[in-house]
């Protein structure tokens, strides 16, 4: 989600058999397990990203606490610290590094956590502040941006954070019987599950989002585009929405909002190669090679060596007829493939 400041992907993946297998004993030590009667969903608190890694660490741990007080075990279980910890260094990672949002979600999926939050923390001269998100682990495209929590101590900001998460949460029943609903294909149960959630929460955008889904799946393209657009007054970063005004746009042979949506869908997630991929080929099928150059340069720039990304870039220069630029991508080929001559 942030971009701005440097995340450093897992160096084993967070599905690997031997971690997954330390994760599980971690788990079935946890004190939280040892409790008993029913508890509820769990959320996980990862570090957050700041420039000061010993700050996103206390942000992370400050969260965790504020939240474990205003909530009930049998409402909601806040993942250890050390159940994440565990999982981290016994995959050869820092437990002081904000995760890769790929990474995040795997760990969210491992510890089993339904939801996680991802989020930056900053010094200001007046204290602390977080901006943060929360995800669902199921579909890390789905997430609801909580509001920026400001405070002169650690713990204010934090409690501010932690009120927001509840608040978030509130959607999520609603939100299952409509994801449920449409996975079935009955989208007008989708729409009444979604739209009876939204009375009481109108800026609920993850249950938001599962709406755009039912009015698609009932090919209602206006309600698409209105619910869509009021996601995106809210959140411009909300890919869900991004994808779908894109996607009806298109229908309507509307170029200009077209354009727009694509553009805006890139900014968004500028560091997801599939979602970048996605928004190039759609500027291929528009003809419009050129708006798709920036693109790949970045994304060749940042994944230096990608067979696949060089071939994508090399195709897009060429339609472009930025012949310059395709000779050094195809010089590039070369040198990672000699076999591309």
């Amino acid at each position: 989600m942030y971009t701005d400041l440097e995340v450093i992907p897992l160096k084993v993946r967070l599905r690997h058999s031997g971690l997954v297998l330390t994760a599980l004993a971690a788990f079935a030590a946890s004190p939280v397990l040892a409790q008993t009667g029913k508890t509820g969903e769990r959320v996980m608190i990862p570090t957050l990203q700041s420039a000061d890694k010993e700050l996103g660490v206390q942000a992370a741990e400050a969260i965790r606490s504020q939240l474990q007080k205003q909530t009930n075990v049998r409402d909601l279980v806040v993942v250890p610290k050390a159940d994440i910890n565990n999982s981290l260094v016994s995959s050869g990672y820092p437990t002081t590094e904000a995760l890769a949002p790929s990474d995040a979600k795997a760990l969210a999926t491992l510890v089993r956590a339904p939801q996680y939050l991802e989020g930056v923390v900053t010094k200001t001269p007046t204290g602390y502040k977080i901006d943060s998100r929360l995800i669902i682990s199921r579909d890390m495209s789905r997430g609801q941006v909580l509001p920026s929590a400001q405070g002169s101590k650690l713990d204010d900001a934090a409690g501010q954070v932690a009120k927001s998460i509840k608040d978030a949460r509130r959607q999520l029943p609603a939100e299952e019987t409509c994801h449920n609903a449409v996975a079935q294909g009955n989208y007008q149960a989708g729409v009444t599950a979604a739209r009876s959630g939204l009375a009481g929460n109108p800026n609920a955008n993850i249950l938001a989002a599962c709406l755009v889904d039912a009015y698609a799946g009932l090919k209602m393209d206006d309600s698409v585009i209105a619910a869509a657009e009021r996601i995106h007054a809210s959140d411009p970063r909300n890919t869900v929405a991004l994808r779908r005004l894109a996607e009806m746009y298109r229908t309507k042979n509307d170029t200009t909002k077209e354009l727009a949506a694509l553009s805006s869908l890139a900014a968004a997630d500028p560091t997801n190669i599939k979602l970048i991929q996605d928004v190039v080929n759609e500027y291929g099928a528009m003809h419009r090679a050129e708006q798709a150059v920036p693109l790949v340069r970045d994304l060749v720039q940042n994944n230096p060596g990608d067979p696949q990304l060089l071939n994508l870039a090399w195709v897009v220069y060429l339609a472009a007829k930025d012949y310059p630029g395709a000779i050094d991508i195809g010089n590039e080929m070369v040198r990672v493939d000699t076999a591309a001559v």
